[in-house]
């Protein structure tokens, strides 16, 4: 199993896996592929990360931040089978890229306030 940052040339890997995941669900009702696309390829505070396990894609985050929001960041669009080391997988790749922009983004009285505990958490699913 491997989790690795995708470019724009996988973005249609990580729009399709919903239909895998959600192909034997008759209640699902599936998103606009062209919205979907516009709203992950218009963003570039964003980065979409894939999980695979020999070749095949079995889980998919995305991690970005809210530019007027800043220094928020969010994760979203978490899709996986059902395996709990792909969702940990995926949340900590997502988790690290938005520490490591957070360390270039914030000043050192937000990173104080961070780890004083006056500031969201991070949360594991385990």
């Amino acid at each position: 199993m491997k989790t690795c940052e995708i470019g724009p040339e996988r973005v249609e890997d990580f729009i399709g896996f919903s239909w895998k995941v959600h192909s034997g669900d008759r209640t699902w009702i599936p998103p606009m592929r062209s919205t979907m696309r516009r709203e992950l390829e218009r963003k570039e505070d964003r980065v979409l990360f894939l999980c695979e396990d020999g070749g095949e894609v079995v889980g998919r985050v995305a991690a970005s931040t809210h530019p007027e929001m800043n220094p928020v960041g969010m994760v979203g669009h978490f899709e996986s089978i059902e395996d709990n080391e792909i969702g940990a997988s995926l949340f900590t790749a997502a988790e690290e890229w938005l520490r490591k922009l957070a360390e270039k983004l914030l000043t050192e009285e937000e990173k104080a306030k961070i780890a004083g505990g006056n500031a969201a958490r991070i949360y594991h699913l385990n």
